[in-house]
């Protein structure tokens, strides 16, 4: 599809599960393991994200937090 994921999760398996699926269907993912690392690879990103796909229960920043935090950013 060549659109860009950004997908935030703190279990590395189900990390790692969700990547290979969304690779295997053409799409093009970064995975960190938690909100903050969403947050600084935004800030960095040469590519545009298109989605985001958040754990809602994650240490150090929330997955509502960081929806809203990126929001802000790619209204």
């Amino acid at each position: 599809t060549g659109e860009h994921i950004l997908l935030a999760e703190d279990e590395d398996d189900l990390r790692d599960l969700i990547s290979f699926y969304l690779t295997e269907k053409g799409y093009d993912v970064v995975a960190v393991k938690d909100g903050y690392e969403a947050l600084a690879y935004l800030e960095d990103a040469t590519k545009k994200v298109h989605h985001l796909i958040t754990d809602i229960v994650m240490p150090r920043l929330d997955g509502a937090k960081l929806a809203g935090l990126v929001r802000e950013v790619y209204p």
